[in-house]
């Protein structure tokens, strides 16, 4: 008569040694994520500020856009990127 081995705590201790490592990968896959969408935010909020500083405005009184205070001007810009 042979005897069989049990294997009552076989699965939870292969569960228990992979579980680390599917925790590393969901949550690597997750974060790449985030900085992914975190690029493309920074990267549209620059190309509207780009679009905004070509586009020549804000216009002085006489319609003008290059004859603005340079300070205006630039806080102007920042304020388009930081909205976007």
């Amino acid at each position: 008569m042979m005897i069989k081995p049990k294997k009552n705590g076989q699965g939870l201790v292969e569960f228990a040694l992979i579980l680390p490592l599917l925790a590393l990968l969901f949550l690597g896959i997750a974060e790449g994520a985030h900085i992914i969408q975190s690029y493309i935010a920074a990267q549209f909020a620059v190309r509207e500020a780009a679009r905004y500083a070509v586009s020549g405005q804000p216009l002085n009184s006489n319609g003008d856009p290059w004859t603005i205070a340079p300070d205006i001007r630039v806080k102007s810009i920042k304020d388009v990127a930081i909205a976007r």
